[in-house]
């Protein structure tokens, strides 16, 4: 089967096991596209797994109906996405106005009139270990590029979720530099200090990047109590543009936490991403459970209600014609007979339209009142968290003050922390210093002494001339 993935500007055509990208223009096969995670609005539910799965996707689609940010006055379409977990089940959905479809896709819709299949791209990663053949882990699939930058997830082959990222758009902006002098920048500068004359420019860039991977760090440490996961193994980045030092940065920095940093591995000219949401289009096109397209192509005219009425039409009269050589009083009798068969006809049809306005109006009546009661009942629940918080509070020491005694001691003594670990009333703070002696952090740790703190330790990690690195962990009441 010929399967197409159009872009507004280009296309990829699928065919004998061979991908090929083609300027847009009239093709015959099923076409296909994409939405990302910008595009799209994603809300996640939690069930227990006991829970009948059609009971889980009726309550999600009265759930979403009631969520911030969802207008019940707009039509949508939307997906679910079932995240099977040992002790429960999340479901995903995934909603994207009508309207805003028709926008992002008008210039593909000029030219192929109808979209058979649009599926949402961080599936797409799934292809990664058919086409590379390496073993599924706990993978983390980073996409990188100008206007779009999140990761997904994935549990032994398996979708889990995925987060948006800072795009190239947000470093050009920081640089004040338009997109082609960035790309120049990172692909013949990029991590390397050595090659900037501007050092202010190094280090926008070194923030940008740092940031970047805190929030991924922070993204991986949230989910795995929430997908029920060990840990992550791998980390498998892809941009279509190159980044010069990159990978020698953060290879040793992931490494530390026990992960794989890796580039992706794919063999292709294309675009490695676009490449696998074509493999991926052709494969799942018939799956209408993840499908996000309502542009379908018509359907046979002869499977149509009026192609069915015609046809029968046109069969009576040529039976008729046929009969009438044999009989033509007959003939007028039946054509009588037909008339008032179309007449019952249309009858029968105007109740039948009428009644489903009916239904249709109860539904949007229904609708309205399952959002009202689902609001108050988001009411109830809030105040409740707000009064368990409250008591709480009132039961522990308040966390942002140890905090900020901590920020204080750090800023004091020039240190900086690359990571802080909670774990019940101990914490652990990754500490780097711009000096290669202990001197400073020995200070830090005084004046948490003084400030009451207990158990006061430190480990060294690592030195060299530039700066040393060292933990140091302590309990709080």
């Amino acid at each position: 089967m010929r399967v197409i993935n159009a872009t507004n500007k280009y296309q990829y055509i699928f065919e004998n096991g061979n991908v090929v990208k083609k300027e847009l223009s009239k093709e015959k096969g099923i076409i296909t596209s994409f939405l990302n995670p910008k595009d799209i609005m994603s809300i996640v539910r939690k069930f227990d797994k006991n829970v009948n799965e059609d009971e889980m996707l009726l309550e999600m689609e009265q759930y979403i109906y009631s969520y911030p940010g969802v207008d019940i006055n707009k039509e949508y379409k939307n997906i679910f996405i079932p995240i099977k977990r040992e002790n429960n089940v999340l479901i995903e959905a995934i909603l994207i106005e009508t309207d805003k479809l028709s926008e992002i896709f008008k210039d593909v819709l000029k030219i192929h009139k109808y979209i058979d299949f649009i599926s949402p791209s961080f599936l797409a990663w799934e292809e990664y270990y058919n086409i590379t053949k390496i073993e599924p882990k706990n993978d983390i699939f980073i996409y990188f590029d100008e206007k779009e930058a999140f990761l997904s997830a994935f549990h032994e082959g398996k979708y889990l979720f995925h987060k948006s990222l800072n795009k190239l758009q947000t470093l050009s902006k920081l640089l004040n530099k338009d997109i082609k002098d960035t790309i120049h920048i990172l692909s013949t500068k990029g991590l390397d200090i050595n090659k900037y004359e501007n050092q202010e420019e190094f280090n926008i860039i070194d923030k940008f990047f740092n940031e970047f991977f805190l929030r991924v760090f922070n993204v991986m440490n949230l989910s795995i109590n929430e997908y029920q996961i060990p840990k992550f193994d791998r980390i498998i980045f892809y941009s279509p543009f190159n980044i010069n030092k990159f990978f020698e940065q953060y290879e040793d920095y992931w490494s530390l936490n026990g992960i794989e940093f890796k580039r992706s591995m794919l063999t292709t000219e294309y675009n490695h991403f676009e490449y696998l949401i074509t493999i991926f289009n052709s494969k799942h096109y018939t799956d209408d459970n993840i499908n996000l397209t309502i542009f379908h192509r018509p359907p046979p005219f002869w499977t149509t209600k009026s192609g069915q009425l015609i046809l029968f039409l046109l069969f009576c009269i040529f039976t008729l014609i046929g009969y009438s050589i044999y009989e033509y009083i007959s003939l007028l009798d039946e054509e009588k007979e037909l008339n008032i068969l179309k007449n019952k006809y249309l009858v029968i049809k105007k109740i039948h339209d009428l009644e489903l306005r009916k239904i249709n109006q109860y539904k949007k009546e229904n609708v309205i009142f399952l959002k009202k009661f689902h609001n108050i009942n988001k009411e109830i629940e809030d105040i409740n968290k707000k009064i368990d918080k409250l008591y709480f509070l009132s039961k522990e020491p308040l966390f942002y003050n140890i905090l900020a005694k901590i920020s204080k001691g750090m800023s004091k003594y020039s240190l900086k922390a690359s990571k802080l670990i909670k774990v019940n009333n101990k914490i652990e703070i990754i500490i780097v210093s711009n000096f290669d002696n202990t001197k400073e952090v020995t200070y830090f740790m005084k004046e948490l002494i003084n400030d009451g703190f207990k158990n006061v330790k430190a480990f060294f990690i690592f030195n060299n001339k530039k700066y040393y690195i060292s933990k140091v962990s302590f309990d709080y009441e």
